[in-house]
C-alpha cells in the first residue's frame, strides 16, 4: 500500500515546501482556490487529528476587514460611515483569507507527514545541532497537549472538581507547571542522551531506514518540473485586484496546476483502493 507519507523524505518534503510556495506568491483568487481545496482533501485523506474549526472564522475575518480598511477599487457597493466599501477590497479580502487557510492547511499536512525523525533524516547530517532542537520544538506542542489531557483526566478521576471557576484555574496552573517541568526534565535526559550517543560529531555516521527509490525518483521530477512551469511559464501568478481586477480567462494551465496539488490526495486515495482490494482478496 503506497501512501504518500511512505516517500523519501527529501521528495515529500519538496514537494510540500512547492505547494506552500505556489499559495503565497501567487496573486491569483484561482489558485489560492485550488491550492485550499487541493490542500483540504489531503488533509482529510491523511485523516489527521488536528482540529481545523478555527480556519473558517479566520477567513471571515479577513473576508470582512480588509474591505473595511482599504478602500482602492473603482467597484463601490456601499457607504459605510461614509467610506466606499469597494467591491475590489472585498475579493482581495477574500483572496487572502484563502491564501492564510490553504497555507495553514499545507503546514497541517507537513506537521502530519514530515515527522520528527524525517526532519532529522533531511538536516541531520548538514546541521545536527540546529535539526535537533527545531526537531524538539516541534515536538513541544503536541507533548503539551496530550500530557495536559492526559494529567487533566487522571486528577479528575481521582478528585473531581465540580465547582468554582478560582478551583479550575489553581488546577491548569498546577497540571501546566507539572508539564513545563516534565519537559525541561526530558529535554535534559534527551541531550545528555544524544550527546553521550556522540550525536553531532564530524566522524559519526548516522543511520536513516528512509532508502531513495525509483517511486522518490519520479516524484522528485513531478515537483521540480510541475513547480518550474507553474512559477515561470504558466503565467498564473500575476493578478491585479486594484485599481480594477483582471478579467479570469480559462486556462489550460489551471488544470495542470489543480493536478500538481491535487497529486498526494491521488496517491492516497489510490494506496486506499490497493489496499481495500487485498483486503478482500483474503
Amino acid at each position: 500500500m503506497q501512501r504518500f507519507s511512505a516517500f523519501h523524505p527529501i521528495s515529500s518534503f519538496l514537494y510540500l515546501i512547492s505547494a506552500v510556495c505556489i499559495t503565497m506568491f501567487s496573486r491569483n483568487i484561482v489558485i489560492a482556490a485550488i491550492s485550499i481545496v487541493a490542500a483540504f482533501v489531503f488533509y482529510l485523506s491523511l485523516k489527521a487529528t488536528q482540529s481545523v474549526w478555527i480556519y473558517p472564522l479566520i477567513f471571515l475575518l479577513t473576508a470582512i476587514t480588509n474591505p473595511i480598511f482599504s478602500h482602492n477599487g473603482v467597484t463601490v457597493l456601499f457607504f459605510l460611515n461614509g467610506n466606499p466599501i469597494t467591491l475590489e477590497a472585498f475579493v482581495y479580502g477574500v483572496y487572502l483569507g484563502a491564501v492564510i487557510i490553504a497555507v495553514l492547511l499545507w503546514f497541517s499536512c507537513y506537521n502530519t507527514v514530515i515527522t520528527s525523525d524525517k526532519f532529522l533524516c533531511l538536516f541531520g547530517a548538514v546541521m545536527p545541532k540546529a535539526a535537533l532542537t527545531i526537531s524538539m520544538a516541534l515536538r513541544l506542542v503536541p507533548q503539551f497537549i496530550s500530557g495536559g489531557r492526559e494529567m487533566l483526566e487522571i486528577q479528575n478521576s481521582i478528585i473531581p472538581i465540580r465547582c468554582g471557576i478560582i478551583k479550575r484555574v489553581k488546577k491548569h496552573i498546577a497540571i501546566f507547571s507539572c508539564l513545563i517541568t516534565r519537559s525541561l526534565e526530558g529535554a535534559v535526559e534527551q541531550l545528555s542522551s544524544m550527546k553521550a550517543r556522540g550525536y553531532g560529531l564530524h566522524k559519526r555516521v548516522s543511520y536513516s531506514r528512509f532508502r531513495f527509490t525509483f517511486a522518490d525518483f519520479l516524484l522528485l521530477i513531478y515537483t521540480i518540473t510541475g513547480f518550474v512551469y507553474i512559477v515561470f511559464f504558466s503565467g498564473l501568478l500575476n493578478y491585479n485586484y486594484y485599481p480594477e481586477m483582471d478579467k479570469i480567462n480559462f486556462d489550460v494551465s489551471y488544470i495542470l496546476c489543480a493536478v500538481f496539488l491535487l497529486m498526494p490526495t491521488a496517491i492516497n486515495l489510490w494506496g486506499e483502493i490497493k489496499w481495500k482490494y487485498s483486503i478482500s482478496k483474503i
